[in-house]
């Protein structure tokens, strides 16, 4: 909590006395989102937005955001919006401007949010970036096979591929998760704190077997301690991969590449592809663990427009 204690250290007058200050306030505002089944990520996304909602409100001599009025909010969200952000980003701190405000309600440390009139806007038509097919190929490529690092890392990639996991995801699998006979992942603990059992392709089925009986035993025999016995994903050292560790290897594989790439870069091309190729939206959605379809539904536009490209270039009458 580092950023929290010192954003308000330089200024004695903005904690008013006898109440909680600023780093107080985000320890209880995090125990508030993680009692509610928020992901770490999720989590750890929020207080980053309440980090920049405390700058503002020391670089405006607000001595404590209790005290924002409806106005000061307002000037907030202006201040943002003239900032060179990008539509997400500017979204996820204006909703947790709204939701600390809420949490401060909710626990009786506030009387009335001043950032109840706030509107998010639906950003559903908005996707991230999306590698080809070929590219894709490409980056699961990269990893040299005949090293035992690059068996896992070649099994990583697989998996993130053909299941769509997010990185927060694929990163807490433990060995008991891995179903190779039935072809089966299981997810605990997912977005929201639900679990679901996830598809594996005949690919990662064949590199996650060769990591799990060629590579892993030589990983495992080299932790300290017993914290990487279940983990399934294993450091050099044995101990279990962070997810900062996962996230590195997807970037540097796709650095070797040629193209941009990120855990969820996979997860939205995975889906894109899926959809392409004729699989339901509900069914994309199970494997994706979205609780709605229309959180789904904004790849099908990507992939719509994919198919009017081709229809355009290759059918007699599309031009």
């Amino acid at each position: 909590m580092r950023d929290f204690q010192e954003v308000y250290k330089e200024k004695p007058g903005a904690q008013a006395p006898g109440t909680e200050d600023l780093a107080a306030l985000a320890n209880a505002f995090r125990d508030f989102l993680e009692g509610h089944g928020l992901s770490p990520a999720t989590v750890q996304a929020r207080l980053q937005g309440l980090r920049v909602l405390g700058s503002y409100a020391q670089a405006q001599e607000i001595a404590d955001l209790r005290q924002m009025s409806r106005a000061q909010v307002d000037a907030y969200v202006a201040d943002l919006r003239r900032r060179k952000l990008s539509p997400r980003t500017v979204e996820n701190w204006l909703g947790t401007c709204k939701r600390f405000f809420y949490f401060l309600v909710e626990t009786n440390r506030l009387l009335i949010s001043p950032a109840e009139h706030l509107r998010e806007r639906n950003l559903s038509h908005l996707m991230g970036h999306v590698i080809s097919a070929k590219d894709a190929e490409r980056l699961l490529a990269v990893p040299n096979t005949s090293l035992p690092l690059g068996v896992r890392d070649r099994a990583l990639l697989e998996v993130l591929y053909e299941t769509g996991l997010r990185r927060a995801e694929v990163t807490a699998l433990t060995v008991f998760d891995v179903d190779l006979a039935g072809g089966l992942l299981r997810v605990q603990h997912g977005k929201g704190g639900k679990d679901r059992l996830v598809p594996l392709g005949e690919q990662a089925r064949k590199w996650l077997r060769m990591y799990l009986e060629d590579v892993r035993p030589r990983l495992c025999g080299r932790k300290h301690g017993r914290d990487g016995e279940a983990a399934l994903w294993l450091g050099r050292d044995g101990k279990p991969l962070s997810r900062d560790a996962v996230a590195m290897i997807v970037k540097m594989a796709g650095k070797a590449a040629g193209v941009r790439a990120s855990c969820h870069t996979l997860r939205r091309t995975m889906a894109t592809e899926m959809l392409k190729g004729g699989a339901k939206l509900p069914a994309v959605a199970a494997i994706l663990g979205h609780a709605h379809l229309s959180a789904t539904q904004r790849y099908t536009k990507v992939a719509s427009a994919d198919l009017r490209r081709v229809h355009r270039e290759k059918h007699p009458r599309g031009k």
